[in-house]
C-alpha cells in the first residue's frame, strides 16, 4: 500500500509501479493485468485469513476468557485506541486489521450478554434480505440526502456517515420486515 503498488480502483490494476512501462491497454498484456489484481488481492487478505484461522484455533480452545467483563472492556478500548491513533503510528493495513478484529472479539463478547428478544430475533432473520437490498436503500438514501441535507452528502464526517449508514441501514431493515409479510415474497428473502 505505501508503495502504490496495491489495486487502483477506477483504473483496475496493480503493481504499477513494478512494472512503469507496461502498456495496459494492450490486449496480451490484460492476462498479466488480472493476476496482479488477484495478487494484489490475495495479498491484502490473507492477513485476515490467517487471523481468522488463528482465533478460531484459539477460540475453539477456550472461550471463557472472552466473556469477562474486564477483557471484554479492554478489547474495546483497544479498539477505540487503534481507531484513534492507529492510523498516525501503525502502517495502513495494520491498523485495518487491529481495528477489523478487534471490533469482531468485542461483537462476539458482547452477544452473550445481549438478550435475545423479538427485535434481535427479526433482525437475525432479515439479515439476508437486508444485504441483499441494501444497495439499492443506499442509493435512494444518498437521492433524500442529497435533495433534503446536502452537506451530509458533501462532506465525510463521523456524523454524515452515522446518518448515512445508520438511515440505509434501518430502511433496508423496514422494507424486508414489510416484505416478509408478504407469504409470496418471504419465500424468497
Amino acid at each position: 500500500m505505501v508503495s502504490g503498488n496495491n489495486f487502483n480502483l477506477g483504473a483496475y490494476d496493480a503493481f504499477v509501479h513494478l512494472f512503469p512501462i507496461a502498456d495496459w491497454d494492450n490486449i496480451f498484456a490484460q492476462t498479466w493485468r488480472c493476476i496482479l489484481v488477484n495478487l494484489a488481492w490475495l495479498i491484502r487478505c490473507l492477513p485476515y485469513f490467517a487471523i481468522a484461522l488463528l482465533l478460531q484455533a484459539i477460540l475453539r480452545k477456550d472461550t471463557q476468557w472472552l466473556y469477562r467483563p474486564a477483557n471484554i472492556t479492554a478489547i474495546f478500548l483497544f479498539f477505540l485506541l487503534v481507531d484513534i491513533l492507529g492510523a498516525k503510528y501503525l502502517p495502513n493495513a495494520v491498523s485495518e486489521l487491529l481495528i477489523a478484529y478487534s471490533l469482531l472479539l468485542f461483537g462476539i463478547a458482547v452477544s452473550k450478554y445481549i438478550s435475545n428478544s423479538n427485535l434481535i430475533t427479526n433482525l437475525g432473520l432479515c439479515s439476508f434480505g437486508i444485504y441483499l437490498v441494501h444497495p439499492l436503500v443506499k442509493s435512494i438514501v444518498e437521492i433524500l440526502l442529497t435533495k433534503t441535507i446536502p452537506q451530509v452528502t458533501q462532506s465525510v464526517s463521523i456524523t454524515s456517515m452515522l446518518i448515512y449508514s445508520i438511515s440505509s441501514f434501518l430502511f433496508s431493515w423496514l422494507a424486508i420486515a414489510l416484505m416478509q409479510r408478504n407469504k409470496l415474497i418471504s419465500q424468497y428473502i
